[in-house]
Parts: structure tokens; C-alpha cells; sequence
């Protein structure tokens, strides 16, 4: 089949699977869960599934077509009949939940014999949204559908949990992303597998990497500190350490980056085999690194930058922990 309506989404075949299924056999449920961390796939996929539900293609393994007026208001964002709960709070009010959900789904759809809600980052529902939400998630009426996105949904009422269908979408799988970074987004094939490595499954987290000209300046900055790392004096490793530390977005990325080299460090120590690295073109000096340090001295940077790490996320000051850091490879 080609890769029209919900195939289009990489990965995720079980998932697209699922609810492909119900579209066609027409058992959909009223109220789904798509859970995943951020930049999965779940807003991808939901959308296309409520265009798939709002479809008037008459054949059902077709939706959605993407050609029909109420694929083309979906897309366009302004189909009557299918509502994005928005808010303006750093939780989701049980107004918003109210206005924008209950009321309208409490009025027969304009088009069509399906209303749907989309409603992100459900997490940030607070109990009073969530407990409002979960009357007509009981008693829906006939027509709606309620699709709740959450990248936590341990924050959701286990009332709410069990009366959704949860629709899981995992990491995928390295080889897929890579494929998508490098056909999709018309990377190198050594671009492609450096990003695919660093989104850990994630599409969204690749798609970002890839369009972003700063995570291509980090990487290179990077390397370039790691090749030289092992020769540079005081000074040199603190004027390092600010660097690092002044780009504050980005140390994340620098640390995720340094894990990978080291990971290729010790494997290629391990198993002499240079095919198989995130960073072939950085063979050489991974060579050199592997024969320089014993499999005890790489462990302990790879765990050296894990604790890293665990220090920023604990609010350590940023140039302590990355200065430790940098000492580990002395």
C-alpha cells in the first residue's frame, strides 16, 4: 500500500496498525490515550486518526484520503468538527475543559457523524479538569471521540487511565530514524546515523537536530574539544568548561555527544570493529583514544558524563560539574 493517510507516520507500525483497524471495521472507542515522550509521534498520529474518523472517502482502508473537503479542513485546521483543547495556563483548567470540550460535545457534529477532541499534553489537566472530563468519558454521547495526548500519563486520575484505550508509541528502532533522517530530511549518510543515535527513537528529537544549524555547530565544537582534550593544560580546559557552560540550551546536547564518542571508544576497544560506530568518520582518532585508555579509565568517563548529567538536572553549578567532567579525561 502506498504510504498515504495514517502509513505516513515512520515507525510506529503497531500502533497505526491498531488504529487502522478501527477505522475500517468502524469499533472506535470513545476516548484513546496516546502515550509517548515528547516528539514520539503522538500529535502526528492523532491528527491523522481524527481525519481518518472525519474521512467521507467511501472506501474505509483509504482514510484518511488527504483529497476529500473533510481531510483538506483537517489538515487546514479548520474542520468544525474536530477541536484542539488549547490553554493559556501552565495546567488545563477545568473552564477549558468545559468550554472547549463538554459544550461542544454536547452539540450534534456540523459535517459528518463524528466530533473529535484532541487534547495535548493531558498530563497538565489538573484534578478539577480531569474530573469533569471523566463524566463524559463515561456517559459520551454517540458521535464524539476523545483522543488524550500524554507524555506522562502516570499524572492522569487512574479513573481517567481505565477508561481509555492507551495507544503506545515507543522508541523506535536506530535504523528506522536514520532512514527517515535520510530520506525525509535529505541528510549525508554520516549526518544521518550521528542523529538517528542521538534522538535515542525519537522522530520529533531527529527532525530538530537535523533543521538545527546549532546541534551541527555543538557537534562539531565537540569532536573538535574531545580530539584535544587530553593534551590541553588548566587554562585551557577551564576557558573549555565556560564555553561549554555559556551556550546553556546546548550543554545537553555536548553531553549526549561526548556519551556516544565514548560508547564508540569502547566499543571499538572491545570489538576492532569501525563499521559499526556512530562516528565512522571519526575512526582515527577513536583508534587512538581506544588504544591510549584501559576499558577501566573509558567506563569511568562514560560514567563520569552520566553523573554529569544527573548533577545539571539537580541544579549543581553548570561549571563545577562540566569542569569535573572535563578532568575525568586527564
Amino acid at each position: 500500500m502506498a504510504e498515504t493517510g495514517m502509513n505516513r507516520v515512520a515507525g510506529h507500525t503497531r500502533a497505526v496498525r491498531q488504529l487502522k483497524k478501527a477505522v475500517e471495521s468502524g469499533r472506535v472507542s470513545h476516548a484513546y490515550l496516546f502515550t509517548g515522550d515528547p516528539g514520539c509521534g503522538k500529535r502526528t498520529l492523532a491528527d491523522l486518526f481524527a481525519a481518518a474518523l472525519l474521512c467521507e472517502d467511501p472506501d474505509p482502508a483509504s482514510r484518511p484520503c488527504m483529497k476529500c473537503p473533510s481531510c483538506r479542513k483537517a489538515a487546514g485546521g479548520n474542520h468544525p468538527d474536530l477541536i484542539h483543547v488549547t490553554h493559556e495556563k501552565q495546567s488545563i483548567t477545568v473552564d477549558d475543559i468545559r468550554t472547549q470540550l463538554i459544550a461542544s460535545a454536547g452539540i450534534l457534529p456540523y459535517e459528518g457523524g463524528r466530533k473529535v477532541f484532541i487534547v495535548p499534553e493531558a498530563e497538565k489537566m489538573n484534578a478539577q479538569a480531569q474530573n469533569a472530563l471523566l463524566k463524559t468519558i463515561e456517559e459520551p454521547p454517540s458521535y464524539a471521540v476523545i483522543l488524550l495526548l500524554s507524555a506522562n500519563p502516570a499524572a492522569l486520575l487512574p479513573t481517567v487511565l481505565s477508561r481509555c484505550l492507551e495507544i503506545k508509541l515507543l522508541p523506535l528502532p536506530d535504523r528506522i530514524v536514520e532512514e527517515y533522517v535520510r530520506e525525509e530530511l535529505r541528510m549525508p549518510d554520516y549526518e544521518a546515523k550521528v542523529i538517528a543515535a542521538f534522538a535515542q527513537g525519537n522522530i520529533g528529537r531527529a527532525r530538530l537536530s537535523a533543521e538545527n544549524q546549532s546541534f551541527s555547530d555543538r557537534k562539531d565544537r565537540t569532536l573538535t574539544l574531545l580530539r584535544r582534550l587530553k593534551g590541553m593544560n588548566t587554562a585551557a580546559v577551564r576557558q573549555a568548561v565556560r564555553d561549554i557552560c555559556a551556550d546553556r540550551e546546548g550543554i545537553g546536547d555536548v553531553l549526549g555527544m561526548m556519551l556516544l564518542y565514548m560508547r564508540d571508544v569502547l566499543y571499538y576497544k572491545a570489538s576492532g570493529d569501525g563499521e559499526s560506530l556512530v562516528f565512522t568518520d571519526e575512526l582515527t582518532g577513536i583508534r587512538e583514544k581506544a588504544g591510549e585508555m584501559s576499558f577501566r579509565k573509558l567506563s569511568d568517563i562514560v560514567e563520569e558524563i552520566e553523573l554529569c548529567r544527573s548533577r545539571l538536572a539537580s541544579n549543581v553549578n553548570a561549571e563545577l560539574a562540566v569542569e569535573l567532567l572535563l578532568t575525568a579525561f586527564q
